[in-house]
């Protein structure tokens, strides 16, 4: 069994990370303190190995720059860090107004695809 506060604990500890790091945790329906999450978490076991996934998919632990999202495969689950893109190098950015904006938004089929 796998205790949900120690596995935050230790996403955050291995990305260099701490609480005092986190601005908000938030599901789909609710957003909460660290400190709220902790004493909930605190308590909360479940099972990671396969099977069904048992926490809220939804959770999100957001930083200055970073997040952490639930992932899950065939039950399966863990947490991932997520870090924000840096788009300092313009070489590799291609701005909005330069470009088609049909050819960005919109999915065509090629035309063996369609027959």
């Amino acid at each position: 069994m796998k205790n949900l506060l120690d596995e935050t604990l230790n996403a955050l500890e291995r990305n260099g990370k701490t609480p005092d790091d986190i601005l908000s945790i938030f599901t789909t329906d609710y957003m909460f303190s660290f400190e709220t999450f902790a004493a909930a978490a605190r308590n909360f076991y479940y099972d990671n190995g396969y099977g069904a996934q048992e926490v809220n998919s939804t959770l999100v632990i957001v930083g200055e720059d970073w997040w952490l999202s639930r992932e899950e495969y065939d039950g399966s689950e863990w947490w991932r860090f997520n870090k924000k893109p840096a788009l300092t190098n313009q070489k590799f950015v291609r701005k909005l107004n330069k470009i088609d904006l049909e050819e960005v938004l919109w999915f065509e089929e090629e035309e063996d695809e369609k027959e």
